[in-house]
């Protein structure tokens, strides 16, 4: 599966929340509304 996304260049996509924002990040996962992988970033 891995060989088949890297070859058809196929990548995760993600929100980059900043850190200080984790509290809202948070929230959103609990309810349901994260669309993509959420990733915190300092």
């Amino acid at each position: 599966m891995l060989e088949f996304s890297a070859r058809h260049s196929i990548e995760a996509e993600v929100e980059v929340v900043a850190l200080k924002d984790v509290n809202q990040a948070f929230e959103k996962v609990a309810q349901n509304k994260a669309r993509y992988r959420i990733v915190l970033k300092t």
